[in-house]
Order: C-alpha cells, then sequence, then structure tokens
C-alpha cells in the first residue's frame, strides 16, 4: 500500500510537472506568435518546435543564431523563438509583448562574446538578436561622432569609419560585438588616449521596462546615460550608441609568441612597462598560455601603438626577448583587429574571470609575477591530468597605468570608479576552455580555485603594500576593485566592486526605472542585491 502510494505521489508529480512545463511553452510560443504577427520577416520559431514550419525560410538564421556562441557551452540555451529586430520600434514591440507575458524569459544578443551561461542565451524563451537587422554604423556629417547598432562587431564598425580617417575606442578583438562591450566599460588599444568605450558615449537610444523608446545622455533621462557608462544591462534596451570618434591613419602591432621559459623577463619588461608608462599611443596584453597538447606554455602579446612605427624606448625591454614568432606590422587599425581574432578560437566552451590587483614596486611585483606564473602554470596542468578534456588555461595580463585612469577621467569617467591617484592597476583575464560538456560544472570551479588562491597569496604576501605612482586611497579596497565587468564571472560581485555609494546609485536608477523586474529578473547579467 505505502510503495503504491510513493509511486503513485511520484507520478502525479511528473505530470504535473510535465504539465506545468507544456503550460509555459505554450505561454512562450504564444508571445513568439504575437511578435510573429507584427514582424513576420523578422522572426524565427524553434525549427524543432511544434510551430516551427511557420517560418522555415528563417531555420538558417535561427540556428546560426542559436549557436554562433564564443562559449559554445550557451547553444545548448534553446530559443523557443528569436526575434531580428530592425528598429527601436520593433524591439518596443517585443517589450510590450512581454510585459503582457510575464512569465516568458529572455535574453539580448549582440555578438555573443561573453562566455557566462544565460548571459545573452536563454532556454525556451524569446532570444532578441541585433544581428544582423541592427548592426549597421554610420558617421555624422562633421565626422565627430558616429552612430552604431549594438549588432555590430568591431571590426565591421572600424572597418567603416576607416575610409573617413576615423575610429572609435573599441575592442581589441575584431569579432567581439559592440553591445556588451561598451556597457560593461569597454577597455581598447585606446583607452590610455581616450578612455574607455562607456567614456565616449555621447546618446544611447534605448528602449525602457515599459516599453516607450528614449534617448539618454548627459542632459536628457542623464540617470541612465549615467549607469549604462558601465553599469551593465540592468537599465534599458540600447538600439543605438552614438560615439565620439577620433583620428587614426596607419597603426603598428600584432601578437608576437614567446616560449613560456622566458616568462621572467617578459613579466619584469611589463611591470616595468606599467610603472614608468609614457606614451598614451602604446598598450599591450600579455596573455600567459597552458595547453593541454604537449603540457605547453606559450606566451601570446599583443602589441599596439597609434602610429607607423613606435619610438624608441616604448617596447625596448621586450625586445631583448627573441619570440618564436611575429606578426607586427604597420597595418589600418581595423586589420589590426581582424587579426587578432585568430586568438578568438571557436568550438570550445568557456569561462573567464576577473581580477584586480596593484602594480606594485617593481621587486614585489615581478616576484608576484613570477609566483603567479608558476603556481598558476603548476595547478593548470595537474587539472588537465584529471580531465584530459581540458583544452587551455590562460591569464592576460591588462595593464591600467595612472595615464590611463586620468583619460579616462578627463573623457567624463565611468562608473567602474578607476581614480589616477590611486596608482597603477592590472586587470587580469583568467580563462579556460574545454570541450565536453560533462566538464561545464567542474571546469568553471577549477579557475575559481586557481583565481582565488593566487588571490588569497597576494593579500597575504603584499597586502597592504601601496601601488606604483600611488597618492590617496584605501589601498585594501582599490588594490582589488573594481571588478572589470567585462571580464567577470557569474558569480563575482561585480556592480558592488564599484564602491558603495556608486552601486547604491546605480542600484536606485534600477529599481526606479524598472519596478517590476523587467530587467532583472527576466534575464542574465549581473545583478543587485535585493
Amino acid at each position: 500500500m505505502f510503495p503504491l502510494f510513493g509511486i503513485s505521489r511520484s507520478l502525479l508529480g511528473f505530470l504535473l510537472a510535465t504539465r506545468l512545463a507544456l503550460a509555459q511553452s505554450n505561454v512562450t510560443l504564444s508571445a513568439c506568435k504575437a511578435i510573429y504577427a507584427e514582424y513576420p520577416s523578422h522572426l524565427a520559431l524553434d525549427p524543432l518546435g511544434p510551430l516551427g514550419s511557420e517560418t522555415i525560410s528563417q531555420d538558417s538564421l535561427y540556428a546560426s543564431t542559436n549557436t554562433d556562441y564564443w562559449n559554445e557551452g550557451n547553444s545548448k540555451n534553446r530559443a523557443a523563438c528569436a526575434f531580428f529586430p530592425g528598429s527601436a520600434e520593433e524591439v518596443s514591440y517585443a517589450v510590450k509583448v512581454l510585459n503582457n507575458y510575464t512569465n516568458v524569459q529572455y535574453a539580448l544578443k549582440s555578438g555573443g562574446h561573453n562566455p557566462n551561461f544565460g548571459f545573452s542565451s536563454v532556454n525556451q524563451g524569446i532570444l532578441i538578436s541585433f544581428r544582423p537587422n541592427l548592426a549597421n554604423t554610420t558617421i555624422s556629417t562633421d565626422h565627430s561622432t558616429a552612430d552604431v547598432g549594438p549588432g555590430s562587431r568591431w571590426d565591421e564598425a572600424l572597418t567603416v569609419l576607416d575610409q573617413y580617417g576615423k575610429a572609435i575606442v573599441g575592442g581589441r578583438l575584431g569579432h567581439v560585438g559592440v553591445g556588451g562591450y561598451i556597457l560593461g566599460g569597454g577597455l581598447s588599444f585606446l583607452t590610455s588616449q581616450y578612455g574607455f568605450a562607456a567614456d565616449t558615449l555621447v546618446n544611447v537610444e534605448c528602449v525602457t521596462a515599459n516599453g516607450t523608446i528614449i534617448n539618454a545622455n548627459r542632459t536628457s533621462n542623464s540617470d541612465i546615460f549615467f549607469a549604462m557608462q558601465g553599469g551593465g544591462n540592468q537599465f534599458g534596451i540600447v538600439t543605438k550608441y552614438t560615439l565620439k570618434t577620433f583620428d587614426i591613419g596607419q597603426v603598428w602591432g600584432g601578437t608576437k609568441v614567446y616560449a613560456g621559459t622566458d616568462h621572467e623577463a617578459i613579466l619584469a619588461a611589463t611591470a616595468e612597462f606599467t610603472e614608468n608608462f609614457t606614451d598614451p599611443k602604446a598598450a599591450i596584453i600579455v596573455t600567459n598560455d597552458f595547453a593541454l597538447d604537449d603540457l605547453a606554455s606559450l606566451i601570446v602579446m599583443f602589441y599596439f601603438y597609434d602610429g607607423p612605427t613606435p619610438p624608441a624606448g616604448i617596447f625596448d625591454e621586450f625586445d631583448k626577448v627573441t619570440p618564436i614568432s611575429s606578426n607586427v606590422s604597420t597595418q589600418s587599425y581595423p586589420s589590426l583587429l581582424t587579426a587578432n581574432n585568430a586568438y578568438s578560437l571557436s568550438g570550445f566552451r568557456y569561462q573567464i574571470r576577473e581580477g584586480t590587483y596593484p602594480n606594485l614596486p617593481h621587486d614585489n611585483m615581478t616576484a608576484f609575477y613570477d609566483y603567479h606564473y608558476t603556481s598558476f602554470q603548476k595547478q593548470a596542468f595537474a587539472y588537465m591530468a584529471q580531465s584530459l578534456d581540458i583544452q587551455i588555461f590562460s591569464f592576460a595580463i591588462q595593464p591600467l597605468p595612472v595615464a590611463l585612469k586620468q583619460s579616462s577621467a578627463d573623457a567624463g569617467g565611468n562608473r567602474l570608479g578607476l581614480d589616477a591617484a590611486n596608482g597603477d592597476t592590472i586587470f587580469m583575464e583568467y580563462d579556460v576552455s574545454w570541450l565536453n560538456p560533462t566538464c561545464d560544472n567542474l571546469c568553471p570551479g577549477y579557475l575559481e580555485t586557481m583565481v582565488n588562491s593566487v588571490k588569497s597569496y597576494q593579500q597575504s604576501t603584499y597586502g597592504g603594500i601601496a601601488p606604483t605612482n600611488y597618492k590617496s586611497g584605501d589601498i585594501s579596497w582599490i588594490s582589488y576593485n573594481p571588478i572589470f565587468p567585462n571580464d567577470g564571472m557569474y558569480d563575482q560581485q561585480v556592480l558592488q566592486s564599484f564602491g558603495n555609494s556608486t552601486y547604491q546609485q546605480l542600484k536606485t536608477i534600477q529599481q526606479r526605472q524598472d519596478p517590476n523586474g523587467f530587467f532583472s529578473q527576466r534575464q542574465g547579467g549581473f545583478k543587485f542585491s535585493t
């Protein structure tokens, strides 16, 4: 009797759960059909879903949109339908429909580069993709600004502007999408001259939580504008960015690959470059890679100089090390970014995590870098031995010298709260890539453990030591904050890392603009605490 009763209850629970899932699916399909009725040429239903045959001509676009993610894992989310709006009005209509179906989840997709699961993908919800119909770039008549659609990629946008001898502050890999990059601040090869991408915003055309189309800038809807300069996707849906343009000609740059055995010299040169940074036209990224193949260690350095040739003295310490290979040359800016795409490999599953550190006095910094490199390498190879599915562990050093911070402030600043008086900083991007879905939980956990271990060592060994070029600020806070949003992992307290004052301002704006949780509860992204 009791076993039979238990089975009956289990069966009843299964049937109820199935019914609920079916009802939810029907609600989502109703929302999809409402958008389809108004914009039939801009919506694709899941080809494998019950109504897939109604939009068969859009099957290939649905498939590519649902699978074109840097993190292959996001493609296991399968949208009930994908909407490809071509204007703010179309986005507004979709928002109003979603407000009529309050249980339907959605996601916003620009380039799909953010690897965090569910940040730009959705399972059995509505995927709003800004590609291909909101991906245009146009320059103003006086060439001082450019209007860029959120679906554009940086190499596309910059190719358009290059014919006018202009550029905008944008991504260092051309394949990265415009939308999420700007909302996360946007660190660029040009940042030391002109600030972060978010600093160069002039206006955003966006759709609010109730479907109203507005323009936000420093004088109109200034609270939303303030929030969107690095505060993320919880304040509105941007349908057009207006950005300042800057003169550009031929640039010098590319990548050099070094043997991992040269890490001491390369990392010492990185510390020197950061502390004694003198030319805002110069930029580097120092990527340290540990690969499964032969348990190899390589250093891939991205070089940039805004001019045909860097003057003597800028990269001299790096030039003392002989690379294995080099493609550095004088070329157009968009050509450089397109070439850098070679290091954005597709077909893998990825997770990134951010670490912020102070750039310490030279001897301390080189000692920390050496410990960081050797301990990270040891742990990486240990995890690879446990799971042969892991392909690469890496950490990328992104220097933020005081001159870069000052350029950001001079351009108007953003919500990250970087202050030149706080001294030199390093943003560290940590990556892990793997192939098999069975590591979707383990691999990010490995990365988190490795990063936390390095940070704990840094704090216990060097905590309280002032950064180079430091003048003022709470060393215990500024040394490890902010967490750079574009590199943040889903569990990191990104918004809180901006400091309590900014965090509370942003939280107040978010709650005022989104009282019903349209942005905060129905899509991915970094959240405010309740």
